[in-house]
């Protein structure tokens, strides 16, 4: 869309991953614990309604997770049980053990495709949170001014640009639509910056 599109001719370019670059901005980061709060009116994501506040989160990642698992619900919009349960239990873990108990099926009864429709904005939303419950964190995704973040994951397309940062930072600006992945990553910690200007963080 036209906020990617803009994004992409940024002259300045923050590479962030959890092991290269601004590790900073990494969803894994532990730097910067946050309590969760109720989410904003005219969001999309209904479902975590009720189940962010008083709810302590050590890393993006883990509320991201967190997240997935409240997602899951029966026909009639019942939480499982079983996925409230594993939602509980991640938090206290590492966010490497949050992201491998909700991986590949883990999580009974989610749909796939509907969390895959608003997993991108959860990130957004997550960061936007992260802010504002850890001002340390704030003060640093807003100190970021314009740049464009860029999440060097050389395994991942989707969430990153599929490449890590040496090659990244040598692709000229005009080739980065076709060469880079993605990067939803990035998208969802410019989208909060964004908000955070317009007032909304």
């Amino acid at each position: 869309d036209g906020f990617v599109a803009l994004a992409l001719q940024k002259e300045e370019v923050v590479c962030f991953y959890s092991t290269e670059g601004e590790t900073r901005l990494s969803s894994f980061c532990g730097n910067y614990p946050f309590w969760g709060t109720d989410i904003e009116l005219g969001t999309t994501l209904g479902f975590l309604e009720g189940h962010l506040s008083k709810t302590f989160f050590k890393t993006r990642e883990h509320f991201f997770q967190f997240c997935k698992c409240i997602h899951v619900s029966s026909g009639e919009g019942v939480h499982s049980g079983a996925a409230a349960a594993t939602a509980i239990k991640l938090l206290r873990g590492t966010a490497l053990e949050a992201k491998r108990a909700t991986n590949k099926g883990s999580i009974k009864g989610l749909d796939v495709a509907a969390w895959d429709e608003v997993k991108g904005e959860v990130m957004a939303v997550a960061a936007l949170q992260q802010a504002r419950g850890c001002s340390v964190f704030g003060a640093f995704l807003d100190g970021t001014g314009d740049a464009l973040l860029a999440e060097t994951n050389s395994f991942d397309s989707w969430w990153g640009l599929g490449m890590g940062m040496a090659q990244a930072v040598q692709t000229p600006k005009e080739a980065r639509t076709i060469a880079w992945g993605r990067n939803e990553h990035g998208v969802a910690l410019m989208l909060a910056r964004e908000a955070r200007r317009r007032g909304d963080g």
